[in-house]
């Protein structure tokens, strides 16, 4: 009778090779038998087909034998439904998955949209900040201290809300300091507030950083 848990046997010599291993001290004098019987008949094309399927089920006990566990005819049953029972699971588990897909996507959205307010709301403090400082540049005197303008605008080299001091970045001190900026200075400005301070002349440029700070020049 056909095993109904094994494939069809073609015609023609099957190229199985059993391992040559130490016999375990759990293996029995028959699965020695059922092994040396399942290699010569699995090997000779002239065997009926269903001395070979025979030979088969032979074969996968006595390599299970070898393997060191002991399985019976049910054995064999048991092994096949466990499998399925793994397929099963594992199909679940890739549902689970697939089906947290939409979850993350919601989650990236929510965060994109928390960055995008945080974004926002830094600009409105950044902005916020500025005119205080151009408030205060617009009634200095020649000689008093300038307020410092922190980065208002994103998408440039530093975020938005830095200041230039610890940087390095020449911000002047003083109406009489901004006059004396020279183009590499007016330069590392504009990258650094990224925005542009244009002019003619240079003189004009020191016009355009003035309005931009709120010194009236």
């Amino acid at each position: 009778m056909a095993n109904p848990f094994l494939p069809p046997v073609q015609a023609g010599p099957l190229n199985l090779n059993f391992p040559a291993v130490p016999t375990p001290a759990a293996v029995t004098a028959q699965d020695v038998v059922n092994r040396d019987q399942a290699e010569r008949l699995l090997h000779a094309a002239s065997a009926p087909v269903a001395e070979r399927a025979e030979a088969a089920a032979n074969a996968v006990k006595a390599s299970v034998a070898f393997a060191g566990l002991a399985v019976d005819a049910g054995g064999t049953q048991a092994m096949v439904v466990g499998l399925q029972q793994v397929h099963q699971n594992v199909q679940q588990l890739t549902n689970m998955v697939l089906g947290l897909q939409p979850l993350h996507q919601n989650v990236q959205q929510l965060t994109n949209m928390v960055q995008g307010h945080t974004d926002q709301m830094a600009i409105i403090i950044a902005t916020s900040r500025n005119a205080r400082a151009f408030a205060a540049n617009g009634q200095a005197r020649p000689t008093e201290q300038l307020e410092p303008l922190c980065v208002e605008i994103p998408g440039g080299p530093h975020p938005v809300g830095t200041f230039p001091g610890p940087l390095g970045v020449p911000f002047p001190d003083t109406i009489g300091a901004l006059t004396q900026l020279m183009d590499p200075e007016l330069n590392a400005l504009q990258a650094f507030y990224n925005r542009a301070f244009a002019g003619l002349d240079l003189a004009a440029r020191h016009r355009a950083f003035g309005r931009f700070i709120g010194v009236r020049m």
